[in-house]
């Protein structure tokens, strides 16, 4: 391949990188778990917890790594993000996002998954939800039917269509001068 032909690709690729839509950084608590069907352990939370983070970088959200999400919810030191938006306000700062997501699944008694979630800027602000999804019983694995659930959720939510930087405030006009001139 010539130079030229190596250089007009790199430039083509380059131009189509950045033409993509820029996603939204969301920092993922900890899946939240209700009731759970017997037999479901603490590996197979855990295997759910990397699903659900999995299916948020497809729902079209730029979620840091592993590592970085551990060193941030440690110091946060907070565990009610199921129930306070402050918590996910700080998740979203400690981990230098824009947002943070809690989500959760429960098993209902009649053999149901629900999931609930909603979605918070690192200012307070509550961008999206909350959201509650219903799978109803199936046949399929508890895990299965959770993560559908969990997708549909992401889906409501609407993780990609979050701006991925803060609006930015606009100050009202100012009034023009009414009466004669100045002299």
């Amino acid at each position: 391949m010539t130079r030229t032909i190596l250089v007009g690709v790199l430039v083509l690729l380059s131009s189509a990188a950045l033409a993509q839509e820029p996603s939204p950084t969301v920092a993922v608590f900890p899946l939240g778990t209700g009731r759970l069907p017997s037999g479901f352990s603490k590996a197979d939370t855990e295997a759910l917890q990397r699903d659900f983070v999995k299916a948020a970088r497809r729902a079209g959200a730029l979620v840091p790594d592993t590592g970085s999400l551990e060193v941030a919810i440690k110091q946060l030191k907070r565990t009610d993000c199921d129930r306070e938006d402050a918590c996910l306000q700080g998740l979203a700062q400690k981990a230098e996002t824009l947002y943070a997501l809690y989500g959760s699944v429960d098993y209902t008694l009649e053999g149901a998954v629900v999931a609930t979630g909603r979605v918070v800027r690192d200012d307070g602000q509550v961008v999206s939800g909350p959201s509650t999804v219903s799978v109803p019983k199936s046949t399929d694995t508890f895990k299965d039917v959770a993560r559908v659930a969990l997708t549909r959720l992401l889906e409501q939510l609407r993780l990609k269509e979050l701006p991925p930087s803060r609006p930015v405030a606009v100050s009202p006009p100012q009034p023009e001068h009414v009466g004669p001139p100045p002299s």
